[in-house]
């Protein structure tokens, strides 16, 4: 809670300080990037990109809307944060820029990415009844991302536009975690202690 990042060498036996960092507020995140580097989120919306060679210097700071309570690392000079007042932002490593940004809806507790999948169509009857079905004829892949809300709900994203394909209900508690599965399938656990398997293809779930 005083901001402070601490770097460990670790063995069989021991773990030896080696490192001690600060920043502004606690650390509610962390992730590592690319070339050494990682980013560290705090409870007042800011992030720090640090090097591990330099640091204590800092690379950069960067703003987000509110506490940043989830990092993600996408592998193509982009980060995103997921926030308490439910945006998800893209980032980019190198100089803090921001790319895009979306509304979640919920607060974001956990987001993964980059996982391939065969695209949903969303097919709209009368402008208002939105209905989701695989369409034989227009399946690509692509890549996507799926962020879990404190609500309750996952929602995956194409990662291309940042639109959503489709939202996953069945959790009654926020979700704490995600994992891709091969063969289309993710696993989810929200705080009551519920496992759900979801079948990317068709969104039924196993309990």
């Amino acid at each position: 809670k005083n901001g402070s990042i601490k770097i460990y060498s670790s063995n069989i036996n021991s773990f030896n300080l080696i490192k001690s960092l600060y920043q502004k507020n606690y650390v509610i995140s962390l992730l590592r990037l690319e070339n050494e580097n990682f980013v560290s989120g705090d409870f007042n919306g800011s992030f720090y990109v640090w090097n591990y060679q330099t640091c204590p210097d800092l690379i950069y700071r960067g703003g987000n809307k509110s506490s940043v309570h989830v990092l993600e690392y996408l592998k193509n000079r982009t980060f995103l944060s997921g926030s308490r007042e439910g945006f998800i932002t893209a980032w980019n490593i190198y100089n803090g820029t921001q790319i895009k940004e979306f509304y979640a809806g919920s607060m974001v507790r956990v987001i993964k990415s980059l996982n391939e999948m065969n695209k949903i169509k969303n097919v709209e009857i009368n402008s208002s009844i939105p209905i989701t079905c695989i369409s034989n004829t227009s399946l690509e892949t692509v890549k996507t991302i799926a962020s879990g809300l404190g609500n309750g709900v996952i929602k995956i994203w194409d990662l291309s536009s940042f639109s959503l394909l489709y939202n996953l209900t069945g959790h009654t508690s926020a979700v704490q975690s995600i994992e891709y599965l091969p063969d289309k399938y993710l696993a989810s656990g929200d705080e009551n202690g519920i496992i759900i398997i979801w079948n990317l293809l068709n969104q039924t779930k196993h309990t």
